[in-house]
Order: structure tokens, then sequence, then C-alpha cells
């Protein structure tokens, strides 16, 4: 048990500083038990652009690791060389990056130093902005976007049945449309994504009777600022039958 309330901790490594506070103290305390504590962090890789490395807690002389629920950690670390004028922080989470949040991510770029607050990430970077957006770009995978079918409707409507497949389902699915199968499409409308296997789009307007019209369609994700698009889908027709405004 902790007693003292101002009570905390600097430990200095070779990789940077760590930091903990009373209330980290507090509960790293409640959570060891007699067991001491066995605090790792290791760096797993380095370049120009970006510095990794891994961070866990464990009580001593076992395998138990274990998180911070309430406080963080506090760790002082160098920026790499490229990302001095535009730094970033990003963390691992299941299978995806994130980006570190602003409170908990700050960049002295005099110092050439990241201040992070982690409670427990198993992988985390500190990089150039540029590098952290190709980092999460590259963890989101998205499923494919499949057109099954478009069909006319004698009101002049023409209606389109979407359907996901496998992976990580995206924010929304876009909507393009064209007179020409292999060019000038454009985009018409989008569907959001409403954990359904399957969904409907209704294109009412600007129709002309007798016209064919093409479709696709491609799904939206955004995270941290990074856009990233599905493939589109295969194109398929419809030929309206009755003109609308």
């Amino acid at each position: 048990t902790v007693k003292e309330k101002n009570v905390a901790l600097k430990i200095a490594s070779p990789m940077g500083d760590i930091y903990l506070d009373h209330a980290s103290i507090t509960e790293i305390c409640g959570k060891l038990g007699d067991k001491d504590l066995q605090f790792d962090l290791n760096k797993k890789s380095s370049s120009s652009s970006e510095n990794a490395y891994s961070l866990e807690f464990k009580k001593s002389g076992t395998s138990d690791t274990f998180v911070l629920n309430s406080s963080k950690v506090e760790l002082t670390l160098p920026l790499p060389k490229d990302a001095v004028s535009s730094p970033a922080a990003t963390r691992k989470s299941g299978n995806f990056t994130y980006k570190i949040d602003g409170k908990d991510a700050e960049f002295d770029k005099e110092s050439k130093l990241a201040k992070l607050k982690l409670d427990q990430t198993k992988e985390f970077s500190v990089l150039s902005n540029k590098a952290a957006e190709k980092q999460i770009r590259a963890s989101i995978k998205l499923s494919t976007v499949k057109l099954n079918k478009v069909s006319a409707s004698s009101d002049g409507k023409i209606k389109l049945t979407i359907s996901k497949g496998d992976g990580n389902t995206p924010t929304y699915y876009y909507v393009y449309r064209s007179t020409k199968k292999s060019s000038g499409y454009k985009k018409i409308g989008s569907v959001k994504y409403l954990s359904k296997d399957t969904y409907t789009y209704t294109n009412s307007t600007n129709l002309k009777k007798g016209t064919k019209y093409y479709y696709k369609v491609r799904g939206y994700y955004k995270s941290d600022g990074v856009v990233v698009y599905t493939k589109y889908s295969t194109v398929k027709y419809a030929t309206c039958k009755k003109t609308r405004k």
C-alpha cells in the first residue's frame, strides 16, 4: 500500500525515461500482491522515420501480465530523425493500429522528444506522421464488396442489392453510376453500414426511359484521418423503364 500521496518514481533507461506517478504506483501495488514488478520496455526496431517499442507489466517470476485500468505510465522517448518536423505516435490494439490520442502524446521538436502516457500496449511506435498514416492504412483489412443485383422497376426506379464479403466492414458503401460500362462513373449516393450482411440502394432521380445505366460500389473507411477504400465491385446494369427527374 502506498501511503504517501506525492510519491512518484522515475526510471532512466537507455531507451528513454519511465515515470510512475502516485496513482499508477498505487494501482500496480494492488495488482502485484506479494510479487515484485517486472517492467519490460523493449525496442523492437528503428529507422530514420520510426522507433517501434513493446511494453509489458509482469509479476516477477511469473508469465502473468496485467494492464492498468485507472492510471497510466509516462514515457519520454526520442523522436526519429525524419519525425521531428511532423511527429506522431501509434499503438496496436488487436488487428488495428491507431494514433495515440493528442492528450496522451506530446512532442517537443526542440528537444526531439516524445512524451507518451500509456496503460499497456504490446506494440507502439514513435514515428513521422506520414509513416503513421501508412501504418494505419496497412492495418485496415476491409472486406470485399459485392454488387449482387441491379433491377429496374416499372415506376422508373433502379434498385441495387449490396453485400459484404470477408474482412473488416467499411463505414459506408459508395454507389457509382455511368451510362458507359468502362468510364464516366460518378458517385451518386451511399449506404451506411449497420451490422447487416445485405443492403439495398434505390436510384430514383435523374433517370431516362430506355437508357442503360451501369453501377458499381466500393467500401469506405476512415480512421484517424486516414481514408481507405475497398476495390470496386463488378459492374452491373439495368435499363430504365420510366423517366424520373
